[in-house]
């Protein structure tokens, strides 16, 4: 994800983790140990390869918990994590539209029966009663 220009490579978020890292004497497998993540998580941050982490709030974790096992200033790398990471909207699903007349298209057949099924009633009462 960095650029292949010589400088540039050694201030990246994942070339200071890495020096830092080495440092320290740390082996990648240690690392992963001491973070208590799977060690393609480590390469991956070293990579500068984000996406595994899903979203950026994981991966400013994983920034600074991994800065703080090496000795980094976290403060700073998330800052940079954060000039350069890319905005993401989440994904919301969008709610279901609801036709205000369904209520009253569900309710009408039935209400209309009821009240044929009232006049009815009341027209074969009405002639009993007179009869």
């Amino acid at each position: 994800m960095t650029p292949d220009v010589p400088g540039a490579r050694q201030s990246g978020i994942g070339a200071r983790l890495r020096a830092a890292r080495e440092r320290v004497g740390l082996t990648l497998a240690q690392a992963s140990e001491k973070l208590h993540v799977d060690p393609k998580s480590v390469v991956a941050l070293e990579a500068e390869e984000y996406d595994i982490f899903g979203a950026p709030v994981f991966t400013r974790g994983h920034i600074r918990r991994y800065s703080d096992l090496v000795g980094e200033k976290s403060d700073e790398l998330v800052a940079l994590y954060n000039e350069t990471a890319r905005a993401v909207l989440p994904d919301l699903p969008r709610p279901p539209t609801i036709d205000p007349l369904s209520d009253v298209r569900r309710f009408a057949v039935p209400a209309l029966f009821a009240l044929i099924g009232l006049v009815l009633l009341g027209v074969v009462w009405w002639v009993l009663k007179r009869g």
